[in-house]
């Protein structure tokens, strides 16, 4: 499974790096959001973990890119942040249309069962 984490913070990245790895993954990080639509027009992952605070352009307004393309959007992505109030997770879910909210710090079982979702 092919799995891209976008996230401004490199040290981010290389956490999911190494707990994506183990269940086999293959892992592209992005830390530039500028780059990151065409990275996934590029590389067409599987899954996409997606911050939503980062300079320039937010998670939510690239999830929503992401999912108003035809190309990519049958992308599962999951917002991954530090932003966990009710009204975050309406605006994840229902304005970014972001398919899952997870909440930083990052939670193990929830990265494990977004994973095992995606293999079926």
């Amino acid at each position: 499974m092919k799995i891209m984490c976008v996230d401004d913070d490199p040290d981010v990245i290389y956490v999911l790096d190494n707990i994506l790895s183990r269940y086999g993954c293959e892992v592209i990080g992005v830390t530039d959001p500028k780059l990151c639509l065409e990275a996934v027009k590029r590389e067409m992952p599987d899954l996409i973990f997606l911050d939503v605070m980062m300079p320039d352009i937010n998670g939510w307004e690239l999830c929503k890119q992401i999912k108003e393309n035809p190309e990519t959007s049958g992308i599962f992505v999951s917002m991954l942040t530090v932003r966990r109030e009710e009204e975050d997770v309406k605006m994840s879910l229902e304005e970014a249309k972001a398919n899952r909210h997870l909440a930083k710090p990052i939670n193990l079982s929830e990265i494990r069962e977004v994973i095992e979702s995606q293999k079926r």
